[in-house]
């Protein structure tokens, strides 16, 4: 069963594919 932390980071690559130049500042926000 995949943590909770990998699901976020599952979520998060699948937001930075969809966004595209907006992945840098998505992935500061998650990573704090």
């Amino acid at each position: 069963m995949p943590t909770y932390q990998t699901k976020l980071a599952r979520w998060n690559n699948d937001l930075a594919n969809k966004q595209g130049s907006n992945e840098s500042t998505k992935v500061q926000i998650f990573t704090l």
